[in-house]
């Protein structure tokens, strides 16, 4: 099989690329779509009886499915200058050919270079083994034994040294050592943060970027929180610290839900909202295929098989249905060139993005106060709290205090009523309405739970229908070359936040109607 993974990728074979959750897209995604098995793995490993935050942190920071290369030492100089994306060829431990390109441009007499994997169109499996169903057949990264079923994948790796592998212009390069990492990873979103959205962009520092930084006076805010989940550690920014190193007997409870949630509401999260500020400042310069990786990927990461339709995949809630909406107009409005037209509808997409934010926040703050919830909701409910405190203070600093009061580890009570209370108050100024965050439904008595039905908007109508289940925020890229838009990692994280109850519903005039 590998073979033929080989013969595939080498002549180009396949003539259009897999539909994804029923979309048809214009180039390969397959790649960007796999981060979220990296958010997978790190759950493996924190899932273990005795939770491994060494193996958790190893994938966190040096990946495993995504941009996998194997960084060469060569025996002798290039004889001539590589430019990115030049074809690189050789063989693994059996003799089977393997497929790579330059994974940029090198100078003649470099030593150094990086051969990356040519990707396949096959759907990444969700820990499945066969390398039929991966999109390269070599993943390494930060993976362990830890993170199983997420482990190495070696069968597709360039063999051990000394080997050579081939450029078609400058001929046979003997290799004298390799170590196989990956060009993606989680932690990266949030380092690289300062330099993309606030330092070197043309459209810098980006609005909401500019929210968080302000709030937490921590470039790396998502990194500083993840690791201090990872490592056991405390913070320090400048607003809504926590503290990972004095959680006592539910230390684990707290670290991990800080960790995994962290990872995709923090790091992921800001920088899907990257990827849309790019795209703007593509378009501005009249490049729109100026991105490295070009493509659709609607509703889906890796987790997802495909040809499903998005009600199967994700519970198609109305959020991602107004997502997949704005999404499909900001990719039409970049591709007339209209970049001036596409600024409200990256406004409005963020706006939406907050809302499974809102709704988590007050959804632990009602567990955490009405129904008993422990440590572990708490936890999810602060590390929700800390991936929309920034706006919310941007807003009110007075009510974004009030939640983060609340919400905060170690907060001697919570009560959901005055977190919902402050959210409500600004509503107008996050974008969005009483409609769109709908209430907390209890499916067994078939009527929002006391005090958490939906407040109501100052005017609205009949065919208003704008309100929003709970569910997930959906992976996209929106593409043609416009920009890569990672979502995969969240799409993950929220299909299994969908599965506990309570969620929330839009407003309900009927008390039979059902919950989402």
């Amino acid at each position: 099989m590998r073979l033929l993974l080989a013969l595939a990728i080498a002549t180009g074979a396949q003539a259009s690329y897999e539909r994804v959750v029923g979309y048809q897209p214009g180039s390969q995604v397959t790649d960007h779509c796999a981060v979220d098995l990296d958010q997978a793995a790190m759950e493996a490993a924190l899932g273990l009886a005795t939770p491994d935050y060494d193996a958790a942190l190893a994938v966190y920071t040096g990946g495993g499915h995504s941009k996998s290369y194997a960084a060469l030492t060569l025996q002798s100089g290039l004889p001539a200058a590589l430019s990115k994306g030049d074809p690189l060829s050789g063989t693994d431990q059996d003799g089977l050919p393997v497929a790579g390109k330059a994974y940029a441009a090198y100078a003649a007499g470099a030593t150094e270079i990086r051969f990356q994997y040519i990707t396949s169109d096959f759907t990444t499996s969700s820990g499945g083994t066969s390398d039929a169903n991966r999109h390269v057949g070599c993943f390494v990264g930060g993976l362990s034994s830890q993170t199983s079923p997420y482990v190495p994948v070696t069968g597709g790796c360039l063999g051990t040294p000394p080997f050579s592998i081939t450029s078609p212009t400058l001929g046979p390069l003997a290799v004298s050592a390799i170590e196989h990492k990956n060009g993606r990873d989680i932690e990266g979103f949030s380092t690289a943060a300062q330099a993309k959205m606030y330092d070197s962009c043309p459209g810098c520092p980006y609005d909401e970027y500019k929210k968080f930084y302000d709030y937490y006076g921590d470039y790396m805010y998502a990194d500083t929180w993840v690791k201090a989940a990872l490592q056991g550690s405390a913070t320090s920014f400048t607003n809504g610290n926590v503290d990972f190193s004095t959680s006592g007997a539910n230390d684990d409870a707290s670290r991990i839900q800080g960790a995994k949630k962290g990872s995709a509401y923090m790091n992921v999260w800001m920088y899907v909202i990257r990827e849309f500020e790019d795209a703007i400042d593509d378009c501005q310069k009249d490049c729109i295929h100026c991105n490295d990786d070009p493509g659709v990927c609607f509703y889906t990461g890796g987790m997802v098989q495909p040809d499903t339709s998005a009600d199967q995949a994700s519970g198609q809630s109305k959020v991602n249905q107004d997502l997949a909406r704005e999404f499909a107009l900001g990719q039409l409005e970049l591709q007339l060139g209209q970049c001036d037209n596409v600024r409200p509808i990256v406004e409005r997409t963020t706006n939406l993005m907050r809302i499974p934010l809102i709704q988590g926040t007050m959804r632990y703050a009602y567990k955490v106060d009405k129904l008993g919830g422990l440590e572990k909701e708490k936890a999810e409910g602060y590390t929700f709290a800390a991936a929309v405190l920034p706006a919310l203070h941007f807003c009110s600093a007075a009510d974004a205090t009030i939640v983060y009061d609340n919400m905060k580890q170690g907060a001697t009570s919570t009560s959901h009523a005055a977190v919902k209370t402050a959210f409500e108050r600004n509503y107008a100024c996050l974008g969005i309405t009483c409609a769109d965050v709908g209430g907390l439904w209890n499916s067994g008595l078939i009527d929002y739970y006391d005090g958490a039905t939906p407040c109501v908007d100052s005017s609205t109508s009949d065919d208003d229908d704008d309100s929003l289940s709970s569910g997930a925020i959906a992976g996209i890229a929106v593409g043609a070359g416009i920009a890569a838009l990672l979502l995969g990692v969240v799409t993950y994280m929220a299909i299994r936040e969908k599965n506990g109850k309570p969620v929330f519903t839009p407003y309900i005039e009927s008390k039979d109607a059902p919950g989402a």
